[in-house]
């Protein structure tokens, strides 16, 4: 087995300790992510799940058509609407005859 000089000892246990300290500061760093995702995935699941019932409370006000019998409301509606204003543009012309 070879002996090494100081110097060579000297940057081998500096290479070491490098690498521990880094190992380290990398499971360091790994537990506090885990930590974080674990928090963190709950409540974007909760979120999801309230995006979702969202999601159906909106699909069922919409009921996926405008049907015919809403069509013809709206228009009865804006026919009576132009109805009335032709009326009072009418009464509002003869008075000024």
């Amino acid at each position: 087995m070879t002996t090494l000089n100081p110097v060579t000892k000297m940057v081998v246990a500096a290479a070491i300790s490098s690498i521990t300290v880094t190992g380290l500061g990398l499971v360091g760093w790994l537990f506090v992510t885990v930590l974080e995702l674990n928090t963190s995935i709950p409540r974007l699941g909760a979120q999801i799940e309230a995006l979702g019932e969202k999601i159906e409370v909106l699909g069922g006000l919409a009921d996926d058509n405008y049907r015919g019998v809403d069509a013809r409301r709206d228009f009865a509606i804006r026919d009576q609407r132009l109805n009335a204003l032709e009326r009072r543009v009418g009464s509002t012309e003869r008075r000024r005859q």
